[in-house]
């Protein structure tokens, strides 16, 4: 039987042999290609290999996990699949995931016992995500485009506190690029003309003191 080909992209060296312990077994159904420390290091590997499934680390130096995926959607589309696993349960990172079509999430306090059973769903073609993610994002259609999102509270809280572009990015798992995007849509939300009239507006309204 053709084993699933897998890459491995997650800075923890404990985690990557966790996985690898995990997967690999006398009868395993997998065979893992490359593992790598860092999304930056995954992109050029994927021009000349086809493994069947990504699994992918958020939080990483160099080029994180949504970056990464933002990358493979622009070259492979939804061809190459995708899972990515997370110790963070945080909503706008979710988000950013689902927006970016990943194929699974696994959470890493979980991952242990569902890990296997993510793989090979997403491998024979259909999307996992854990109870978790449907409880995350539930009565999330009923937001009308003008309210506050968590990550938006987030923002808005890092920008009080005087974060950097650098810093805001690293924290929020996004690109600089993204960031200043992030700060356009927020000076809309609050009909602020600068980022000090979001700082005035999270005041008056108690995000911030």
């Amino acid at each position: 039987m053709k084993k699933i080909s897998i890459i491995i992209v997650d800075n923890h060296p404990a985690i990557r042999e966790s996985i690898k312990t995990l997967l690999l077994n006398e009868d395993s159904q997998f065979e893992i290609l490359k593992e790598f420390e860092n999304g930056l290091e995954v992109i050029p590997f994927l021009k000349t290999n086809k493994p069947e499934v990504i699994l992918l680390d958020i939080n990483m130096p160099k080029m994180n996990g949504i970056e990464t995926l933002r990358n493979i959607r622009e070259e492979y589309g939804r061809e190459q699949k995708v899972i990515s696993f997370t110790g963070h349960d945080e909503k706008f990172l979710i988000y950013e995931l689902l927006k970016l079509k990943v194929n699974g999430v696994v959470f890493k306090d979980c991952m242990m016992s569902t890990l296997k059973d993510v793989i090979m769903v997403v491998s024979n073609g259909n999307d996992c995500y854990p109870n978790e993610v449907t409880r995350l994002f539930s009565g999330t259609a009923d937001r009308h485009d003008d309210e506050l999102s968590e990550s938006d509270l987030k923002m808005i809280k890092l920008i009080c506190d005087e974060h950097t572009t650098d810093e805001i990015a690293d924290i929020m798992c996004m690109s600089k690029h993204s960031v200043n995007q992030y700060r356009s849509k927020l000076l809309k939300k609050t009909n602020s003309k600068n980022i000090a009239g979001i700082v005035r507006y999270a005041i008056n309204n108690g995000i911030c003191n």
